[in-house]
């Protein structure tokens, strides 16, 4: 997800308020599709067919590759082994 519809999403979810800097445009895009979201833990997630999927923002998917990679319980069990658990 672009992180300035992360950060708009995570900002109005979390307060209820619209963001400083958006428009009618973006107003409506977030009211929109803010149901299909939640914040928990100051983390923004996605409802998917009743089951939360953590919302990442392209800047972290290096890292996360990485960490999944390096992960004793991940590392070179194959790229259908590291897919599922990227997918949790």
């Amino acid at each position: 997800m672009d992180e300035h519809l992360y950060n708009n999403l995570l900002g109005y979810l979390s307060t209820l308020t619209w963001p400083d800097h958006v428009d009618n445009e973006q107003k409506v895009k977030l009211r929109k599709i803010s149901s299909q979201y939640i914040v928990k833990n100051n983390l923004l997630f996605r409802n998917v067919k009743g089951v939360l999927k953590r919302v990442i923002i392209r800047e972290q998917v290096e890292s996360i590759l990485y960490h999944l990679h390096q992960d004793l319980n991940a590392a070179h069990l194959g790229i259908d082994a590291v897919f599922e658990k990227a997918r949790e």
